[in-house]
């Protein structure tokens, strides 16, 4: 069994509100993808052009094929037509070496 992976996305948009509203709407898309789920999706307090989206997924496999249907998949070309910079995007797993 493979382990869970969370996708960190920091990103800049255009206009705050459309992209919220185009955002609230990929995730209709994004929750029926194979293997996803949770997404928590963030807006900066000091900047609200910046957002940020935590998505959980079953596996790294199950992100990055997310991932690659982002980039091609229609569904979701207003979403990326409303970025305009891509601050940070990487992929985590859990550290169990660090107790809370």
């Amino acid at each position: 069994m493979s382990e869970r992976c969370l996708e960190l996305v920091v990103y800049t948009v255009r206009d705050a509100d459309d992209a919220t509203r185009i955002r609230r709407e990929a995730m209709g898309h994004i929750k029926t993808m194979p293997g996803f789920i949770s997404w928590t999706a963030v807006r900066g307090c000091e900047d609200d052009a910046t957002f940020a989206d935590l998505a959980e997924w079953q596996s790294l496999a199950h992100a990055q094929a997310a991932a690659e249907t982002f980039v091609k998949d229609a569904r979701f070309a207003d979403f990326r037509a409303a970025i305009s910079g891509m601050i940070h995007m990487s992929h985590f797993t859990t550290d169990a070496s660090v107790a809370v």
